[in-house]
């Protein structure tokens, strides 16, 4: 039977193919048998079984004559940003010793970088975090100063 994915769910395994008659029928990453991950908009080749699809095959988009198949799309895997990851060291490890001021550029650069990337990136929780801390062990710093100062000042 030939369908096309409606919508695949990479977390929970699960996804929806609608035929050319318009039943839907589900799918599990299992069942998928092609390279790659299902992608919603691919042309499919299916067995049917009650409201299941089992041995799904992904399969070139018929083209009209005289112009080229198109392949499977492929997915684009997201990617942890490197930044992301550096700001949330750099803002823990600025809680103890140098690396407040890191965290905090790390982490405005990572999260402009991750909202433009148009979900090819992650982490923006972790540059967060890292701006978060960043900024705390900044304003930690500057009263340990701030301390220091005053003890020095007062003998």
């Amino acid at each position: 039977m030939k369908g096309t994915v409606l919508d695949f769910n990479s977390i929970s395994g699960g996804g929806v193919i609608s035929c050319e008659a318009g039943n839907r029928y589900t799918f599990t990453r299992p069942q998928w048998k092609s390279a790659g991950v299902p992608v919603p908009g691919v042309a499919v080749d299916f067995v049917a079984v009650g409201n299941e699809a089992t041995d799904v095959y992904g399969v070139a988009n018929t083209a009209p004559q005289g112009a080229a198949a198109q392949p499977v799309q492929q997915p684009q895997v997201a990617s942890t940003s490197s930044l992301a990851i550096v700001s949330l060291i750099a803002g823990i490890a600025g809680l103890f010793i140098f690396g407040s001021i890191i965290a905090i550029i790390c982490g405005h650069i990572a999260r402009s970088q991750i909202k433009s990337s148009g979900g090819t990136q992650t982490g923006d929780g972790m540059a967060l975090t890292g701006l978060i801390l960043g900024y705390i062990g900044v304003v930690l710093w500057l009263l340990w100063f701030v301390a220091v100062g005053f003890i020095a000042a007062m003998s």
